[in-house]
């Protein structure tokens, strides 16, 4: 899949996707849970909820069409949580097997046009796999407590808008978090962390952890980070190449890392 959900137009939505109601190539446990039943169920007790955001994964066999991975975002409501950021739910699925249905909570910041995920410590992802007969519950418990979520959520980003971090805690945070998000994915890089903590907009200025934590997704996700790769050849030899860091498409590499650095900013307070 690609990137994660940005589009305004609900309309992009593919309707043969979402209201799919079978299963490819799957076994009599399988139990089909079509997207639309998901929103349904949302719009239940949601009814003015908006859809931001579609993206479905390519296929190669042609009879795999319409079964794919495929992602929402949908905004519950058009309001601001600590006058900065709009919250959201993200809504992955299948019918083809290759996933279970799982639903983050996350936001979107108002300075920037990033997806980010709030961490563990807001919500737990919700995942139901597709043999579950008790799928509409676990969504009916979800939509009950999204308030107390979106509250959670809310006030872990006041907290951090208040909460002052000095030069010398920034560096040790942006130092956690690149040993914590990138050093372990690529043998002998190496990088000047604090690249991580330059501000590339006005709006990301500033000594809160909150302005801290954007400026690192911003620069994570953007990529263009400059790096030392040091390598050894066949014949022990070793030889550096300079590069940059890549931008950040893929859905789990991003959920990922939103997850790790919102929880780390969390540990903060």
């Amino acid at each position: 899949m690609s990137d994660l959900l940005i589009n305004d137009n609900g309309r992009l939505v593919r309707q043969d996707i979402i209201n799919q109601t079978q299963g490819y190539n799957t076994s009599e446990r399988y139990i089909p849970i079509p997207t639309q039943s998901v929103l349904d169920i949302i719009k239940e007790v949601e009814p003015d909820y908006k859809i931001v955001g579609f993206n479905n994964a390519n296929v190669r066999k042609a009879d795999k069409q319409s079964f794919q991975k495929h992602a929402l975002m949908i905004n519950l409501k058009d309001e601001l949580i600590a006058e900065v950021a709009k919250p959201n739910l993200i809504i992955f699925n299948s019918s083809d097997r290759s996933m279970a249905l799982k639903i983050y909570i996350g936001y979107i910041s108002m300075a920037c046009s990033n997806q980010c995920v709030a961490g563990t410590n807001i919500m737990e992802p919700i995942s139901i796999r597709h043999t579950d007969k008790n799928w509409k519950h676990t969504i009916y418990s979800l939509m009950n407590e999204y308030e107390s979520y979106k509250e959670k959520l809310e006030s872990n980003i006041i907290n951090m808008k208040e909460k002052y971090v000095s030069y010398g805690d920034q560096g040790m945070f942006i130092e956690e978090a690149v040993n914590t998000i990138i050093n372990p994915n690529i043998e002998g890089e190496i990088l000047d962390p604090l690249q991580f903590n330059n501000a590339n907009r006005k709006e990301d200025t500033g000594k809160t952890l909150y302005k801290l934590m954007q400026r690192f997704q911003e620069n994570m996700v953007k990529g263009g980070i400059k790096r030392i790769i040091e390598k050894t050849d066949d014949n022990n030899k070793l030889f550096t190449s300079i590069s940059n860091t890549h931008v950040i498409k893929d859905n789990k590499k991003l959920i990922k890392m939103n997850q790790d650095l919102h929880n780390l900013a969390t540990n903060m307070l």
